[in-house]
């Protein structure tokens, strides 16, 4: 796994400031994705999306180092 994300365990906590962006891997498929929290009063808004160029460059930096 790359050294730009953080390794986490199930159940582990992660603080997301308000207006930002997060940026999760899969550690299994190499899959990026983008999140994005906001909260709305009592609710909490939650967004995401793939982000390609970030995948393509985690799975072929998976691919040459195995």
């Amino acid at each position: 796994m790359s050294g730009r994300y953080r390794q986490l365990m199930d159940g582990d906590k992660v603080l997301v400031p308000q207006r930002k962006y997060l940026k999760i891997a899969c550690c299994d498929c190499n899959l990026v994705h983008i999140v994005q929290l906001k909260i709305r009063g009592a609710s909490v808004l939650y967004r995401s999306w793939r982000h390609n160029k970030s995948t393509a460059a985690l799975r072929r930096y998976a691919k040459v180092n195995k």
